[in-house]
């Protein structure tokens, strides 16, 4: 099976080192692709939507200190327009000199200055942080489903999925799964068969998938190279599974969810 990395050529056969390339960051080698693989998310996509949360993150702070340093002068200045109340003022200190009074026009102009601030000010900043708030959630949440997406996709293959259930597998597991703080983890209620009390894991879900009835046709059948896992194969203390059926997978899941024994195919 090939591996997406490799620290040096030599960790692989030398008939497989032609289809590894130099890391662009000079860090050991990667497996060369043409195109994209179904149901992957580009790391430039995901990029750009982080990217995109970033922005709107910082949009919808800028907006938010804004409205806050607002909200102190429209308190202490509530139902007054500076200019509007200054010259207000200056008409009824005129007034009085000459006896005249007219508290009603004052608190009418009052009234509409405070309108007028709250309209031309108040209104649009509130309008504008909403629509901020509103694609910055958008695009949070699309960043979330693409990387739950890779996350799930690569265990899916891993286990012999078949590419072309890709998308099938992912809607389901959308309903079982979230991303918190950039990790899957199992939504309330979810809980594992083989460790009552505790989150089910993606790859005990997926375990269950291979032998359950409504979705087993999305993993690969056995290539004849299968076998039940030995002790001693593989690296210390972790055995191998190699092109196993679905009912394997079912029968072995305890031990795949732990980590004890790796799936691995071949010939596919």
């Amino acid at each position: 099976m090939l591996k997406t990395f490799i620290a040096q050529l030599d960790d692989v056969d030398e008939s497989l080192q032609t289809h590894y390339e130099p890391s662009p960051n000079g860090n050991g080698f990667v497996l060369g692709l043409e195109g994209t693989p179904n149901g992957f998310a580009a790391k430039t996509d995901l990029a750009e939507s982080v990217n995109k949360v970033t922005e709107f993150r910082n949009n919808n702070i800028a907006l938010t200190k804004e409205l806050e340093e607002l909200r102190p002068l429209k308190a202490q200045f509530d139902g007054i327009d500076a200019n509007a109340a200054r010259s207000a003022l200056l008409q009824v200190q005129e007034l009085e000199k000459k006896g005249v009074k007219k508290p009603d026009d004052v608190s009418a102009q009052i009234t509409a200055a405070l309108n007028d601030f709250t309209t031309k000010v108040v209104d649009p900043l509130k309008a504008q942080l909403q629509t901020s708030e509103t694609a910055r959630q958008q695009a949070e949440k699309e960043a979330e489903t693409s990387l739950l997406r890779t996350r799930v996709g690569e265990e899916f293959i891993s286990m012999g999925g078949k590419p072309g259930a890709m998308d099938f597998i992912l809607s389901k597991a959308q309903n079982i799964f979230s991303i918190v703080n950039n990790e899957v983890v199992a939504n309330e209620n979810q809980f594992s068969t083989n460790k009552p009390g505790e989150p089910i894991t993606p790859v005990e879900w997926l375990a269950q998938q291979a032998i359950s009835s409504d979705a087993d046709f999305a993993f690969n059948a056995s290539n004849g190279g299968g076998a039940s896992p030995k002790a001693g194969e593989g690296k210390a203390g972790v055995n191998r599974l190699v092109n196993p059926t679905p009912s394997e997978l079912g029968a072995n899941m305890d031990a795949i969810a732990s980590g004890k024994i790796v799936v691995e195919h071949s010939g596919q």
